[in-house]
């Protein structure tokens, strides 16, 4: 039962995948709320004829859609995007990272000599560094 709503949910608009107009976004704009609607009306129903033909009808529409089409068509595609080298374009994005002075090591010697810029006390203990972080002067 969850297959054929899921099936009749994801891939039951009209287009034909055949078509050679046939444009996969266009599926984007298929709402399935009113045959989710009429399918969930049948079943909450007592009568098992009802819900036989509904099942019957689901399948039926699934082979009129083409949906084995459409699955391929989706399974190609996702192939094609796992396969990317990658998933993003590249983009150069400029950052800005504010520091407090008060963790900044001041003395030039021990900059360019030990190639130290924080103070030994934020290398040692975060915590303890805390007190620094609280000064108002920033860089």
């Amino acid at each position: 039962m969850r297959i054929a709503f899921l099936y009749s949910f994801i891939l039951g608009s009209n287009l034909d995948p055949t078509a050679s107009n046939y444009d996969p976004r266009s599926e984007l704009s298929y709402d399935p709320r009113p045959a989710c609607d009429r399918i969930r009306e049948v079943l909450r129903t007592e009568n098992e004829n009802s819900k036989r033909q509904l099942f019957n009808q689901i399948r039926e529409d699934l082979a009129r859609k083409n949906v084995k089409v459409k699955i391929d068509k989706l399974k190609d595609l996702l192939q094609k995007f796992l396969k990317r080298d990658r998933i993003w374009e590249k983009q150069s994005v400029p950052l800005q990272i504010g520091v407090k002075r008060g963790i900044l090591e001041r003395s030039q010697d021990i900059i360019i000599e030990e190639k130290r810029f924080f103070k030994l006390v934020w290398e040692r203990n975060g915590k303890n560094a805390s007190s620094i972080l609280r000064s108002r002067n920033v860089m």
